[in-house]
């Protein structure tokens, strides 16, 4: 009993675990039931919940970091190997090449940079707004004010 109210309590269907919260989901990809469920990332091959949601923020955040790093290197190093005359002219006898390889170095920087800069702002947005990715995509959000996963990442962070 709780505040003199009776608790519902639910049995997971697809496993052997009941609860009373309704923030407990199951994922049917890794088989268990989470508290405070938010996705599964096909990236990293586990999901993401309440107790590992800042962990993954920062993740992304340093993966951002790394890239935003290479794409500066990239770019000082292309200016760097302008100015310098022995390089170009050894780059003219194999132009194609050297040039083929820096220019997927960028764009493989960039377009990993990219995609960070989204899920970072995605996620960031989402804990603003105090809601999960699952609540964004279903539509279905119970109490933006009272989200775990602003909690889990203010606690985290300070």
């Amino acid at each position: 009993l709780h505040n003199n109210q009776l608790q519902h309590t639910q049995k997971c269907t697809k496993c052997p675990t009941s609860h009373t919260n309704t923030r407990i989901k199951h994922c049917s990809k890794c088989g268990v039931c989470h508290y405070g469920y938010d996705h599964y990332c096909l990236w990293l091959a586990v999901c993401i919940d309440s107790r590992n949601y800042a962990y993954f923020v920062c993740f992304v955040g340093i993966l951002w970091l790394i890239g935003f790093v290479m794409l500066v290197f990239i770019g000082v190093f292309s200016w760097r190997w302008s100015q310098s005359e022995s390089i170009v002219r050894k780059m003219k006898e194999n132009s194609y090449f050297v040039l083929g390889v820096w220019c997927v170095a960028a764009l493989e920087s960039l377009l990993g940079l990219s995609f960070c800069t989204y899920v970072l702002v995605y996620h960031i947005w989402l804990n603003w707004k105090g809601v999960s990715t699952r609540q964004h995509f279903s539509g279905n959000i119970e109490n933006p004010n009272n989200n775990i996963f602003c909690k889990s990442l203010r606690h985290k962070i300070t």
